[in-house]
């Protein structure tokens, strides 16, 4: 089986639905939903990449790098992917679409939104993923690979949800009374002054 049967499967559906922009975050969203994407190579132990691959020459064969400090392979959908389907053959300190367009590590969801274009608009409206210190104000969201990652089966198994608390107690089987609303302009049993039981 060839190797780039997953790189052609990709730029497939990558021509089939428009990819988002490359350039900014702010192009590549809603005008009446912004959003800041949290920063994440702060935070990555082998970036930047060059100060290794710098002395590595560029090999595109896929294959098991049995010496690599990181990911020694990719295990990431149902396809053949390998590193240069996501990250840039020569600049390594680069990430890139499927037409070869340079895109920044904080901004590795416009390569994720080329195959989940799906999730990504549900994550670009705030249906999917988690948000940042405010929920009024500028939006500042994790980025995908803050809690999938891209290289070792990027999803998540199923999860039972956990149970509901408890309820406190005197709380319990109680049935609830409901009185029937009444205007104050109608005729209605409560809107009746009480009797008096004054005796003469």
């Amino acid at each position: 089986m060839n190797h780039y049967n997953g790189l052609i499967l990709i730029i497939l559906m990558a021509l089939a639905s428009p990819a988002p922009s490359a350039e900014s975050s702010e192009q590549a969203t809603p005008p009446q939903f912004p959003f800041h994407v949290v920063s994440t190579k702060d935070q990555m132990q082998y970036y930047p990449c060059s100060s290794c691959h710098e002395y590595i020459p560029a090999n595109p064969a896929p294959r098991v790098l049995e010496q690599a400090p990181h990911y020694s392979e990719v295990q990431h959908g149902r396809t053949n992917m390998w590193c240069n389907t996501c990250h840039q053959l020569e600049d390594k300190n680069s990430l890139r679409t499927v037409f070869g367009d340079p895109v920044n590590f904080d901004d590795s969801y416009l390569v994720c939104a080329q195959c989940h274009n799906r999730v990504y608009e549900d994550w670009q409206y705030g249906a999917h993923g988690k948000r940042k210190k405010r929920w009024r104000g500028g939006r500042e969201i994790d980025n995908c690979t803050h809690c999938h990652n891209p290289h070792l089966n990027p999803g998540f198994s199923p999860r039972q949800p956990l149970p509901p608390p408890g309820v406190r107690k005197g709380l319990q089987h109680q049935p609830r009374q409901r009185h029937r609303q009444c205007q104050k302009w109608t005729t209605c049993p409560h809107n009746q002054p009480e009797e008096s039981h004054e005796t003469e």
